[in-house]
């Protein structure tokens, strides 16, 4: 019984530990546009096993949109850049 409590309790000393200690996503944003940009690892593909450094831009869309929807439209664009925007993010293995 005891050794359930203290996996428990030592378990969850662990992850508040982590949870303090690391940061979700060490994703960076470019503010010289007024898009949102964030970079990040991601695959070339789908069925692709490269994994290279993307940039995602946010770019908010005008258009009407029926009564009741409570979205914003957003048009969302990819492109690969340098290496070096993504050097503080974890690479997932290809």
């Amino acid at each position: 019984m005891f050794k359930y409590l203290f996996a428990a309790l030592t378990a969850l000393v662990l992850v508040l530990w982590g949870s303090g200690t690391f940061t979700p996503a060490n994703a960076t944003t470019n503010t010289t546009t007024n898009d949102p940009q964030v970079y990040i690892w991601d695959y070339t593909a789908i069925s692709s096993n490269q994994v290279v450094c993307k940039q995602v831009a946010f770019h908010a869309v005008s258009r009407s949109l029926p009564k009741g929807v409570d979205v914003q439209p957003t048009h969302i664009s990819t492109k690969v850049v340098d290496e070096g925007y993504c050097a503080n993010l974890t690479k997932p293995k290809a």
